[in-house]
């Protein structure tokens, strides 16, 4: 007997109706497959394309801040092999991160041939992504070879090595040992040289060089206004702006309309408030204080404001223990009197802007204001007592007390009128030229004098 036809398997039809369900599952997973991979290639791509972008953000900053450093390397070198030569330090005030991330400074020489100028390689890093940018600058003295970290940084002019030559040094160190001013004065001189640089001396020969245009008349760099721990220098300029600005480079301007020619500035604290004082030309030279915390206002008396070519300071000048504020007008050494709340005159005669701040020249002396009267250098204490320090040959020009031999008494620094270079005397007369630490004499333009 035949065996039945349904053991011969599916029919025809049945596996035609098998393989559309297989197809349509097996289109649908390679269609999953194909747009995971097209997203997958796109959002690749995309983040390729932010990761290149951002790379090139970060190479292009790098650039641009190793630009920076190394015109700060080659203003170093220059003002290092001048006739103003001394030790240099130039600051060049670059941000601590680059796009979120920190990066390495690294400074080199670039092989060169003995009869060429040296060539200083400046190569900025991103410490995450590895890109940098290099720049290089000729340069006459030798760089230091040095890796340091991004942020504000110092060239530093000085033997590195110990081979009895100086190099180009760029380090993270402090500008300079800018503490608060000492008791008995400030520790820095503070002068325009011949060519216009304003420029500051210290008494271990460290000369630091500012980014002030014009600069007409300085004051001393003895106050911290804005509480950055770096004492600002305050000049004006030839437009009349009075300006602060400090070892790091910033500058702020603090009022307009001063005097620009044979005037001083002053600075301290009068009536309660630290400020910088000068003569107003917009407001017939009266005494104007400003501050960066305080606008520009007239220093009044009972009898209205006060007539003034130069600012000397506050300080007590008629021994009553109440702090006073000296000044020059029409060739004639006054203050305002804050008991009285008047102006008085101390009787002592003044060469126009041959004044400068007060100090106490010895622990136990008052306060004595150095002026300069027909070429002769006094100091001038108790409301018109004076001593003359210098007869004969000095510059009309604005002179100060600071601590230059290191031994708690000041001497005074001021202008000889027939070199036009600083020279220091003691207060028992002995005088010898102003030198830098290179031993070299420091020649200044007398319009500003030295503060």
């Amino acid at each position: 007997m035949r065996e039945s036809d349904d053991r011969r398997g599916p029919t025809l039809a049945a596996l035609s109706g098998t393989d559309r369900a297989v197809s349509t599952a097996i289109g649908y997973v390679l269609t999953l497959i194909i747009t995971t991979m097209l997203v997958s290639g796109l959002l690749f791509a995309s983040g390729q394309f932010v990761e290149d972008e951002r790379e090139q953000v970060v190479r292009e900053e790098l650039s641009t801040l190793a630009e920076q450093l190394a015109a700060g390397v080659a203003d170093a070198d220059r003002l290092s092999s001048g006739d103003e030569a001394g030790t240099v330090r130039v600051a060049v005030d670059l941000p601590t991160r680059v796009a979120g991330n920190a990066y390495l400074v690294e400074v080199s020489n670039e092989s060169t041939p003995p009869d060429k100028p040296n060539r200083t390689v400046v190569t900025l890093s991103d410490t995450v992504s590895g890109v940098s940018a290099s720049v290089t600058v000729p340069t006459a003295r030798e760089a230091a070879p040095r890796a340091v970290s991004g942020g504000p940084l110092v060239v530093v002019v000085r033997d590195a090595d110990g081979d009895d030559a100086r190099e180009l040094v760029t380090t993270t160190e402090s500008l300079s040992p800018d503490a608060a001013a000492a008791s008995l004065g400030h520790e820095e001189l503070v002068y325009v040289t011949p060519s216009g640089v304003l420029t500051s001396l210290s008494p271990d020969g460290t000369k630091t060089r500012y980014d002030a245009d014009a600069v007409t008349a300085v004051g001393p760099k003895a106050v911290d206004f804005d509480g950055d721990g770096l004492r600002e220098i305050p000049y004006v300029t030839a437009a009349g702006h009075v300006r602060l600005v400090d070892a790091n480079n910033r500058t702020q301007t603090v009022a307009t309309g001063a005097k620009t020619s044979e005037t001083t500035l002053a600075v301290g604290t009068f009536r309660g408030e630290t400020s910088v004082f000068y003569a107003n030309a917009s407001d017939a030279s009266r005494v104007y204080r400003a501050s960066t915390a305080n606008p520009p206002r007239r220093v009044e008396t009972g009898g209205g404001g006060v007539a003034a070519d130069a600012v000397a300071g506050p300080a007590d000048y008629d021994g009553d223990a109440v702090t006073d504020l000296a000044y020059v007008e029409s060739s004639e050494l006054k203050y305002v009197n804050q008991s009285a709340n008047a102006t008085e005159s101390t009787g002592v005669a003044v060469d126009s802007d041959g004044v400068g701040a007060p100090r106490r020249l010895t622990a136990t002396d008052p306060a004595e204001v150095p002026v300069v009267n027909t070429n002769n250098l006094h100091i001038v204490y108790e409301s018109g007592i004076n001593d003359t320090l210098v007869t004969g040959g000095v510059e009309p020009a604005a002179a100060t007390g600071v601590d230059w031999q290191g031994d708690s008494a000041l001497e005074v620094v001021y202008v000889d009128s027939s070199t036009n270079e600083l020279r220091v005397v003691t207060l028992s007369g002995a005088s010898n030229a102003v030198t830098d630490g290179d031993g070299n004499r420091i020649a200044v333009d007398t319009a500003a004098g030295v503060a």
